[in-house]
């Protein structure tokens, strides 16, 4: 019986600030659970990949190896790390959408768009054959898909965020993130820039805030200001209505407003933000066990 082929997950080290970050760890730990084998691809490795001849990277991962890699993966999590020499022939390598071309050299390639392709970097630079999933209507380009991409959506709800009922709330607070170059106005001023920020820091900042601004349109501290009970505004930038907005954000649609004449209606849904949160934790899984039948009817073979 041939080996079953592994998943590699090519990613940065977990940062529990960074949704990318926790989506692309997850991704491998959801596959681990369901009975497949994902296993960890720093992109340092990718990196030296692109720089050092095959035998001087290989010298400085085995370095890494036994001496420790500067890498962190969630305890909790089931996240190995990949194996030193490298990718089997049927092996399934899932990229995030800011790497560029195939540096694993895989004839299985997964392009995983957790936001749209070139955001970042500047730099689309994908494969003839590349299997295409976007994390949300947002991050996918039809342009570079043909708009066939399949949703998939790795989600888990941070439990540190909760409405401690505090007796006064006070001031406002905002997130930058991928909000983009933005001139902070005068009634901002004073606010608290949570950028960077634990997130046990931002939960308290939260529960003491009266109202939160997410330049980012599409950050889950939307959602987790208004569990905290703090009304939670996203300020209008690249759709025309709230309804555009909904539909490319569906995870946003309770408890936040799209631009302060919105705010009734964040107000009014505030308490359904949690259940509907909890509900996408389920849709994350069924997505999980749809990307494992779509990609090994492409690449070959069944479990």
């Amino acid at each position: 019986m041939r080996a079953k082929p592994k998943y590699i997950i090519v990613t940065p080290d977990y940062d529990d600030t960074s949704g990318g970050r926790i989506a692309l760890h997850k991704l491998c730990h959801e596959l681990n659970q369901l009975g497949a084998t994902a296993v960890i691809w720093p992109d340092k490795w990718v990196q030296r990949k692109k720089a050092y001849s095959r035998l001087k990277q290989f010298r400085l991962n085995l370095k890494d190896a036994i001496h420790g890699v500067p890498f962190y993966c969630h305890p909790q999590l089931n996240t190995p790390l990949a194996k030193l020499w490298g990718v089997g022939a049927r092996d399934i390598v899932v990229y995030p959408e800011v790497v560029a071309g195939n540096p694993l050299g895989s004839r299985n390639v997964v392009r995983w768009l957790l936001h749209r392709p070139g955001f970042h970097t500047g730099i689309v630079d994908y494969n003839d054959g590349d299997l295409f999933f976007k994390f949300a209507d947002f991050a996918d380009d039809p342009t570079v898909t043909g708009g066939n991409a399949d949703r998939l959506f790795v989600f888990s709800v941070n439990e540190v965020y909760r409405n401690q009922g505090l007796a006064e709330r006070k001031g406002a607070c905002y997130l930058v993130r991928k909000g983009g170059d933005i001139e902070i106005g005068s009634s901002l001023a004073g606010a608290t820039k949570i950028d960077g920020l634990s997130h046990s820091e931002v939960a308290t900042i939260f529960n003491r805030c009266e109202v939160f601004y997410s330049f980012d349109d599409a950050s889950m501290y939307s959602c987790y200001a208004a569990i905290c009970g703090c009304t939670s505004v996203v300020l209008p930038k690249h759709y025309a209505s709230r309804q555009d907005w909904v539909a490319k954000n569906p995870g946003l649609q309770f408890g936040v407003a799209y631009g302060e004449d919105d705010i009734a209606h964040a107000r009014a849904t505030q308490k359904l933000v949690l259940g509907h949160l909890n509900s996408l934790e389920n849709e994350s899984l069924e997505s999980v066990k749809r990307f494992v039948e779509i990609t090994q009817d492409r690449f070959g073979g069944r479990f």
